[in-house]
This record gives structure tokens, sequence and C-alpha cells, in this order.
């Protein structure tokens, strides 16, 4: 699970999960991090996202696994951790405010995308929920062609479609549209509207290049 916020919880539960949290003191703020990262992440992520002292650092971490709140594999700082539960992530993530969520979002992006072999959809979707539209549709656009490179066509196509919706939402089809984002769009639709069966590319229909008159048919 990539985000938290995804299952219906009573009132009563989610209440008791906040409570939970707002007792940790300053290692709350460290599992909302964690829940922005996802289900599961690495201490050197982690790390890279909090910019806090190692002392503060180490110091929630050791709180949350005490807590029985996160699982932990290894010794940091090679250690992966893992929340419990989905609903403990949940209720990190959806107390985070939406300023806060989206700038670490960003960070996570940022740090992911510097790495030495970045997974592409993952920076995506932390680009798409920082707000970052830009950026989000240019990896969308390298995780389908990654997909598609790995011979897995139906995996692109999906990868692809799932970037373009977020794209044309987000930003495709924004007033101000500069040649780098118009080419990272076309990218986008190109590959959502290819056909596995065939391995064509179909520009009919109601895509955001049918409202501003691009040529069908084009490839970049």
């Amino acid at each position: 699970m990539l985000e938290g916020g995804a299952q219906t919880v009573p009132p009563t539960l989610q209440q008791s999960l906040a409570a939970r949290l707002d007792r940790l003191g300053n290692a709350r703020g460290v599992a909302q991090i964690g829940a922005v990262l996802g289900r599961e992440f690495s201490h050197a992520l982690l790390a890279a996202v909090a910019e806090m002292p190692n002392s503060e650092l180490e110091s929630a971490l050791e709180k949350l696994a005490e807590t029985d709140l996160l699982f932990v594999d290894g010794v940091a700082p090679a250690a992966i951790y893992r929340f419990k539960h989905a609903l403990i992530q949940d209720a990190a993530y959806d107390s985070l405010l939406k300023a806060r969520r989206q700038a670490l979002h960003r960070r996570a992006a940022e740090a992911l995308a510097a790495s030495s072999k970045p997974q592409p959809e993952l920076v995506a979707h932390h680009f798409t929920q920082g707000g970052q539209n830009d950026q989000a549709i240019e990896w969308w656009g390298k995780a389908g062609d990654a997909a598609l490179r790995r011979s897995s066509f139906a995996g692109g196509r999906r990868t692809s479609r799932q970037g373009y919706r977020d794209g044309e939402r987000r930003s495709c089809g924004a007033s101000g549209e500069t040649p780098k984002r118009l080419q990272a769009c076309r990218r986008l639709e190109r590959w959502s509207m290819v056909s596995p069966r065939r391995g064509s590319v179909r520009f009919g229909g109601t895509g955001y290049f049918a409202g501003v008159g691009a040529r069908r048919g084009a490839l970049l």
C-alpha cells in the first residue's frame, strides 16, 4: 500500500488509533513520515525524508518498535521497517495536514529519484501526491517505458494509463502549456492507447489531444 486512508474504519477505532499515536510524543512525527513512505520502508529513505538528527530518529524508531507499532528487520542504517497493521499506517497518514503531507511526498520523490536505482512508478506516485504535476507526468512516462522494456506490455500500458489519468486530471490541459509539458503529456497518451494485440497506437476518442487539436497518430 502506497498511501493511507484507503479503508473505511469505525469512528471509535479511528479515535483509539489517533489517541495511541498522540501518546507517542515526538515519535508520532516519525510514524507520520513512515506512513507517507508506505507500509514498508527503509531506514535510509526515512532518514533522507525526516531530515532530523540521527539520535532523535533512532530514539523515535525505538519507541515505535517498543510500542508494537513497527516491525524491524535488520539493524540501522540497513534496517527495514513495516507497520504492524495497515490501520496504524492509515491513522498516521490521515493525521497529517495536507500541506505537510504533500511536502513529505515531495521529499520522498526527490530522495527516490536521486537514488542509484530509482523505481519510476514509486517516484511518480510521490510526485503526484506531492502536487508536483510536471515531475509526476515525466516519471509516469518513465514508468510506462520501463515496464515495456521489461516485455511487460500489459503492465506498461496499465502504468501509463494510470499516469495519463493523473497527468490529464492534474496538469495536462492546464493553462499556460509549456513545450516540455506538452511533450510529456503526449508521451503518456501515446502509451496509454497502445494496443497490446497489434502493438499499434490509437489516438481516437476523447483524449487530451482531441481537445487541443494534436495530430492523430503522431509518435514522439
